[in-house]
């Protein structure tokens, strides 16, 4: 692995552990999160995470703001062949509709609707013996957004986004029918 490659997997494993040790600290804005994703070959049947399969997603998700998240994610693969790809993402995330959380805690609208850019790096073929390094940059939308972490629950429904893959230069189409946040919140916190 060259330096260039190894660098931005630190950078990475930072922004986790940042985000992991900030939300100790702001407990009352941290959720755990669980989804799935599915990627989708380009025009030339390229995928950006090798052979077609299921990928869940696992990490954590802190407000910064009213209407601001970052979150990040660990992506391994589950089918056909469990954990032969295992990605990290990162993303800040964006409310369109409502505030995500609001301070002191109130109620926030039960809908919203939520845009995210965020970058994600990885390995392809790790049980192969010659794993190769991935690296690319993704938007993504999530039309449909049920709860808030007041309530304690966050469900994102019908998440499609666009990604480019920058050693298979090639751009490609993610979704992720659902995922959800479970607020980390002491039970005193949540309503």
């Amino acid at each position: 692995m060259n330096r260039e490659k190894r660098s931005v997997s630190y950078i990475f494993l930072a922004i986790f552990l940042m985000i992991a040790s900030a939300g100790l600290a702001c407990a009352q804005d941290l959720s755990f999160s669980l989804g799935g994703w599915s990627f989708f070959p380009d025009g030339e049947g390229r995928l950006p995470a090798g052979d077609p399969g299921l990928f869940a997603s696992a990490g954590a998700t802190i407000g910064l703001g009213p209407k601001l998240e970052l979150g990040a994610s660990l992506i391994p693969r589950l089918t056909p062949t469990p954990f032969e790809d295992l990605f990290a993402e990162a993303h800040l995330g964006l409310s369109l509709l409502a505030d995500r959380a609001r301070t002191p805690a109130a109620p926030t609208m039960y809908l919203n609707t939520i845009v995210d850019l965020g970058a994600i790096v990885g390995w392809r073929g790790l049980a192969s013996g010659a794993p190769t390094f991935s690296r690319a940059i993704f938007a993504r939308l999530t039309p449909i957004s049920v709860g808030t972490m007041y309530y304690g629950r966050r469900d994102r429904l019908f998440s499609f986004g666009v990604m480019y893959d920058f050693e298979e230069k090639a751009a490609n189409i993610f979704v992720s029918l659902i995922a959800a946040d479970f607020s980390l919140a002491p039970p005193s916190k949540v309503r």
